[in-house]
Parts: C-alpha cells; sequence; structure tokens
C-alpha cells in the first residue's frame, strides 16, 4: 500500500532535503522566544515580512526558468525564505544590548 514509483521517489529526496530546515526552525524559535522576553516583537512581523518578501519571488523564479519537479521549487523557496527569516531575527538579537552579568 502507500505510494509507488516516482511519486515515492520524490517524497524520500524531498524529505532528505527537508533535514537542515530543523537547524534553522530551532534558532527561529530561540530568537523569538529572545526577542518576546525583550519585549521586541514587532521585529518578529519585520521578519515575517522578509520571509514573505523572499518566497514569492523564489518560487514564481522556480516555476518560470527552473526545470526540476515542483517539490524541489517549493522545499528551496522554503529553505530561502526561512534563511532570510533567520538572518532578520539573528540581527536583531545580535542589537540587543544585555547587562554586564548576562554576557
Amino acid at each position: 500500500m502507500g505510494v509507488q514509483g516516482n511519486v515515492k521517489q520524490l517524497a524520500i529526496s524531498g524529505f532528505r532535503w527537508l533535514i537542515p530546515m530543523i537547524f534553522f526552525q530551532a534558532l527561529r524559535s530561540l530568537y523569538h522566544g529572545v526577542l518576546v522576553r525583550q519585549n521586541l516583537t514587532r521585529h518578529l512581523q519585520y521578519a515575517s515580512f522578509a520571509r514573505t518578501l523572499v518566497i514569492f519571488p523564489a518560487l514564481a523564479i522556480g516555476v518560470s526558468f527552473v526545470q526540476v519537479e515542483g517539490i524541489y521549487i517549493a522545499i528551496w523557496a522554503n529553505m530561502l525564505s526561512e534563511i532570510a527569516e533567520v538572518a532578520w531575527l539573528h540581527r536583531a538579537v545580535a542589537k540587543i544590548e544585555w547587562p554586564e552579568d548576562c554576557q
């Protein structure tokens, strides 16, 4: 039972591409917690907006110009947007002025 053939192979290889996403999602959660604790939630909005600005053009370019299966385009676009969001959050957390006893 279940899927067979090409669909099964695409699902397996697509899943392998998603494994590095765990690292970025963990960082995103950490940065979200730090920013919420510091009452700097506007940066969460900016990071989400940055993610949106990356994912839509990445999907459009992937569909228009890249000749690969759709699952790979979706995974790569999601990965790029996740990296953009984490980069924005990292920048926001790095700007926090921590007390001396926290460093």
